[in-house]
């Protein structure tokens, strides 16, 4: 593929925000700082720390997305490369400190909710052309909600999605994620979100990843029937320890 073809496939990629951007009344900011230590070539964990922020929607000025605190994170991996396409994970613990989606002024004045959550996951990846990959992620995680009075939730996830790679340094992905309620009560519910997004990742060393993007979000929320829309920019950088050593 010639220079000119990859700037069209890029350029392309970026429409997406702005289609979606037209839809959402939330802007957000995902944050994530990742580190692994891997043990041998096919096994390695994982530490990984997040922060979300979201726009106040009831001010006049909701343009910003710093404005209120959506979610903080704390998460532990166990990764297992079976072989070149498939890698299984395991995350036996994780804790996440809940904002609410602000709506209304009264969303403000919710405590924040607690969750702790299990998760297993396989990452499937195969090349089709070229530098062309495709990729999908299938997990389910059992979500331990506290004081926000609902049930615990077993929630499937499934990812997939395209990697088109540049170079040796950057590649750009396009994907569409989609998270079900496996014991929802009710059959609207049994939706929870819908992800599509665009992201661009840029190896700056062996140890140094940064992961900048976009993704729109369709949910559905438990105590309600009517879909809400966000649009997230997010930035992940991810540090993997003794690599230079290799």
């Amino acid at each position: 593929m010639n220079k000119k073809a990859i700037l069209i496939f890029v350029f392309s990629l970026f429409i997406v925000p702005l289609y979606y951007a037209q839809n959402a009344s939330h802007n957000n900011v995902w944050t994530r700082l990742s580190f692994t230590i891997p043990f041998t070539n096919k096994i390695k964990t994982e530490a990984e720390f997040q922060k979300r922020f979201q726009n106040d929607i009831t001010l006049s000025n909701s343009g910003n997305p710093f404005q209120e605190n959506l979610m903080n994170s704390v998460r532990l991996w166990g990764h297992l490369k079976v072989n070149s396409k498939f890698i299984f994970s395991i995350s036996p613990f994780a804790y996440f400190q809940h904002s609410s989606i602000i709506t209304n002024t009264n969303e403000k004045l919710k405590n924040k909710t607690y969750e702790v959550r299990y998760t297993i996951a396989g990452d499937y990846k195969q090349k089709i052309i070229n530098n062309l990959t495709v990729f999908n992620r299938l997990g389910i995680e059992y979500r331990d909600l506290k004081n926000n009075g609902q049930d615990n939730i077993i929630r499937l996830r499934n990812k997939l999605g395209l990697k088109y790679d540049i170079n040796k340094k950057w590649n750009v992905s396009i994907f569409d994620e989609y998270f079900a309620n496996l014991n929802s009560t009710d059959q609207e519910h049994l939706f929870d979100h819908n992800r599509v997004g665009i992201l661009g990742s840029f190896f700056a060393s062996k140890s140094i990843k940064l992961d900048v993007g976009f993704i729109h979000i369709s949910r559905l929320p438990k105590n309600k029937f009517e879909q809400l829309h966000d649009d997230n920019f997010v930035i992940m950088l991810y540090y993997t320890f003794n690599q230079n050593k290799k």
